[in-house]
């Protein structure tokens, strides 16, 4: 009997380390997902550093490769400053998720840059949507001490009412030792 009840608790912790395992794999897979959601959903036309580099990288690759090149750019960027992401399960999360990168606004417009006549009008229409944003804090900051308007802000026409202030009508309340103990 005791025998019994004992291979009916290791099966059990079998089964529960089953679960765990399982339950482990499936929040892997649904962390995974959303990573490859926001990668795909990020939105690199506003981010110079990217635009930067995939105009280099742009006009050194084949045709034929340049959706390959484009979401290795996308990884490697992505990689590098927002989350790791691996390429081949991306790649593959791509297909079985039925995303095509070829068809998005933003392949669209990085790919259509390549034609000589169209670059230089793209290029500043995008300058112009875009604005000037700081990369970082520290640009920003130096745009403030610099003197610079901030792109996307409006001034504000704030000015001193130039009269004196009310004063205090309240009593200070009185320290500790300022209370007088009844004796």
């Amino acid at each position: 009997m005791a025998g019994q009840v004992h291979d009916l608790e290791v099966c059990d912790k079998e089964l529960h380390e089953k679960e765990v395992e399982e339950s482990e794999r499936h929040l892997a897979i649904v962390l995974e997902d959303i990573s490859f959601e926001k990668l795909f959903h990020y939105d690199f036309l506003r981010n110079s550093k990217f635009m930067h580099g995939w105009k280099n990288v742009r006009e050194s690759v084949n045709k034929e490769k340049l959706v390959e090149s484009f979401i290795k750019a996308q990884v490697f960027f992505y990689n590098r400053e927002i989350e790791l992401v691996n390429y081949e399960r991306y790649v593959k999360w791509l297909a079985e998720n039925k995303r095509d990168v070829e068809n998005t606004v933003l392949f669209k417009l990085c790919t259509e840059e390549s034609h000589p006549e169209t670059s230089a009008s793209n290029s500043e229409d995008l300058s112009s949507e875009l604005g000037n944003y700081p990369q970082s804090f520290m640009e920003l900051v130096e745009m403030i001490q610099r003197g610079e308007k901030l792109p996307n802000t409006e001034d504000l026409d704030i000015e001193p009412l130039n009269i004196d202030p009310t004063p205090a009508i309240r009593e200070l309340p009185l320290k500790p030792w300022e209370i007088e103990k009844p004796s």
